[in-house]
């Protein structure tokens, strides 16, 4: 929890500041015991607190992006890297497959938006063939990059906020991250259905609707 909290009172959500941007990192850290620990013990320790730590902070980072930069194809691309780095497998379902499946209800949530759906699905690490059926855990996190609720339903103050709507996402892409690393015990799937929820206006030959 040490090395954790370290990170997160290290964390600077000052990425798009240009003018009095403080540049500070903790320079040394130590860490006192109260009790006498093994080495590999207290290693093993800081490595699962830095893990948990990182992961979190970058879904942190995900949730500050504005939703002009953080859109549903830019999240499913962030998945896809930060997956291969961690040892994830990873893939995205696009609007056709999803369409075939019946997704109706996730469909409908981008229909007025000109920003395609994604859903971003991540697994641990792929179930063993021939042998007994492991218990199969699943996270899911709300993805909706932005939410204006549709047309005009929410009132305008605080709008800028509904770019944290896809925080559940973001919080279920750092778990995957942090648990690829942490090698749990039982396979781990994580679905994000990723959307941009905005009434977009559309210029056609009739004027605009």
């Amino acid at each position: 929890m040490t090395a954790e909290g370290a990170l997160y009172g290290n964390y600077e959500s000052d990425i798009y500041k240009t003018r009095d941007k403080e540049m500070r990192d903790i320079e040394t850290f130590w860490v006192l015991f109260s009790r006498k620990v093994a080495q590999g013990e207290a290693r093993e320790g800081i490595r699962r607190g830095t893990v948990v730590g990182e992961a979190t902070n970058f879904a942190r980072t995900l949730a500050n992006e504005p939703s002009n930069i953080l859109t549903p194809s830019q999240f499913a691309d962030r998945a896809l890297a930060i997956a291969a780095q961690a040892g994830l497998t990873a893939r995205v379902m696009e609007r056709e497959e999803m369409e075939k499946l019946g997704m109706n209800t996730l469909l409908a949530v981008s229909r007025g938006s000109d920003e395609p759906p994604k859903l971003i699905i991540l697994r641990t690490h792929e179930e063993p063939q021939g042998k007994k059926r492991e218990p199969l855990y699943a996270f899911i996190g709300k993805g909706v990059t932005f939410d204006s609720g549709g047309i005009s339903i929410k009132p305008a103050d605080k709008m800028e906020e509904m770019k944290g709507d896809m925080a559940g996402g973001a919080a279920v892409l750092g778990a995957m991250v942090a648990l690829a690393q942490l090698r749990p015990r039982h396979p781990v799937i994580g679905l994000i259905p990723a959307v941009e929820n905005l009434q977009v206006e559309r210029l056609s030959s009739r004027g605009t609707w």
